[in-house]
C-alpha cells in the first residue's frame, strides 16, 4: 500500500475518501484535496506516489487527473502567494525546502511547481524526488504504541482496560479486543 497515497469512491449519498496514514502528513493533506476534487467531478480516483501513469490514461480521465492535481496544488499553495515567496530566489533544493516549510507542503510539491514552470529540468526533479523518497523510507513509521492508541482511540482503550482491571475479561480477551477492532 506504500505506492498509494489514497483513493476515493464516488457515491451520491456516501462518498468516501481514504488517505494512507503511512504517508507523510503533507502527502496525506495533498491526497485529501486531490480526492475531494475527484468527488466534485463525480468520479472515483486513486492517488499514487508516482504519476507516470497519467500520460497513458484516456484523454478525459487524464484531464480530470490533471485538474485534481491543480485543484489540490492551488488550494494548498495559491499562485500569487507562491510567486511572492519565490521572487528573487533560485529554484534550488534549498529554496524548495524553505518554501515547503513556509507553506506546510512537501519539498517534492514545491519542486514540482519549479518543474511545471520550466525552472528546473525533469532530471533535476526526478533526482530530488527520489532522494526525498529514500529519506522517508528510512523512517521507522513511528512509535507502534502511539499508532495503536491512534487507531483504537483513547476511549476504547480505557473501556477495555477498565473491563480487564475489573476482572471481567482476561489478558487473552484484552488482546483479542485489540486485534478485532483494528483488523490485525
Amino acid at each position: 500500500m506504500e505506492a498509494y497515497s489514497g483513493f476515493c469512491l464516488y457515491d451520491d449519498e456516501f462518498p468516501i475518501i481514504y488517505a494512507n496514514n503511512s504517508s507523510t502528513k503533507t502527502r496525506q493533506i495533498f491526497t485529501l484535496f486531490h480526492e475531494l476534487a475527484h468527488l466534485l467531478f463525480h468520479t472515483s480516483g486513486i492517488d499514487t506516489l508516482e504519476d507516470h501513469y497519467v500520460s497513458r490514461l484516456p484523454e478525459h480521465e487524464r484531464r480530470i487527473e490533471i485538474l485534481c492535481n491543480r485543484f489540490a496544488a492551488q488550494f494548498l499553495v495559491p499562485e500569487t502567494a507562491f510567486e511572492q515567496a519565490l521572487a528573487g530566489r533560485d529554484p534550488s533544493e534549498r529554496t524548495a525546502e524553505e518554501l515547503a516549510a513556509r507553506f506546510h507542503v512537501s519539498r517534492e510539491f514545491i519542486y514540482r511547481k519549479f518543474l511545471d514552470r520550466g525552472l528546473i529540468s525533469e532530471a533535476d526533479y526526478t533526482r530530488g524526488a527520489r532522494r526525498w523518497t529514500e529519506q522517508r523510507r528510512g523512517g521507522s513509521g513511528g512509535n507502534p504504541y502511539w499508532n495503536k492508541i491512534s487507531y483504537l482511540g483513547r476511549e476504547y482503550i480505557a473501556l477495555a482496560l477498565n473491563r480487564f482491571y475489573q476482572n471481567k475479561i482476561d489478558e487473552e480477551q484484552l488482546g483479542e479486543y485489540s486485534k478485532r477492532s483494528h483488523g490485525t
